[in-house]
């Protein structure tokens, strides 16, 4: 392979790395937020997740949590008609709303349950100011895991009634 084919071929792959990941889930599906941020902004402008069971307005962070100062988060359809106790089931969904001092929408946080097995089954996506904190599966997804894992129930905090 000549030189010129390879740097154009060098050139062209790196071409692709600003775009925003796909990971090819459907981005139709009300009950599921698709993987990656190239899908899920979409999903979520769309505004899927507010037919699910959400807080009524947003509430003051638990201690400790980087969501500061509040969230309102949203419950799909797999959490809310969960049993009390267990596992939940692949599909659990929750999306965040995260808001500024002012009261403002400054990100979203995304979880979606993929398997089952613990930290490494969940997708974690979080983007706030319009940079993209996490993006991935299980302990990589930044420090998701390592946080939710704390949570009494299956790396979920917030449970809406």
């Amino acid at each position: 392979m000549t030189r010129t084919i390879q740097l154009a071929l060098l050139l062209a792959s790196g071409s692709c790395a600003d775009e925003p990941r796909s990971f090819g889930d459907i981005t139709t599906d009300p009950e599921l937020p698709p993987r990656g941020e190239g899908d899920i902004d979409g999903w979520i402008d769309d505004g899927h997740y507010l037919a699910w069971r959400c807080e009524p307005q947003p509430v003051d962070v638990r201690f400790g949590s980087p969501h500061r100062p509040q969230t309102r988060t949203c419950n799909n359809a797999a959490i809310a008609s969960a049993t009390p106790t267990g596992e939940l089931s692949v599909g659990a969904a929750s999306v965040k709303e995260m808001y500024d001092e002012v009261g403002r929408i400054k990100g979203f946080g995304v979880s979606r349950k993929m398997e089952t097995g613990g930290a490494d089954g969940w997708y974690w996506y979080e983007k706030i100011n319009g940079g993209v904190k996490a993006d991935g599966m299980g302990a990589p997804a930044g420090s998701c895991s390592g946080c939710h894992m704390d949570a009494t129930r299956d790396f979920t905090y917030v449970y809406v009634p």
